[in-house]
């Protein structure tokens, strides 16, 4: 992906188990070479949780 400094993006993945059905999505955040990692949910189900930890592993250019 490809931003501009000062822009945001919004990042989600979907999948399930067979019975279940899961959403993740995370909103993330750049100021010059900083990226900030907000709004992280998840939906499990019908489910909707707020307090959901994201992580950056890995960061190639700037």
């Amino acid at each position: 992906m490809s931003l501009k400094a000062g822009k945001r993006c919004h990042l989600s993945d979907v999948h399930t188990d067979g019975n279940t059905v899961y959403i993740y999505e995370m909103k993330l955040s750049f100021s010059g070479k900083s990226c900030t990692v907000t709004g992280c949910t998840k939906v499990v189900g019908s489910t909707y949780l707020t307090s959901v930890e994201g992580t950056i592993y890995r960061v190639v250019g700037y």
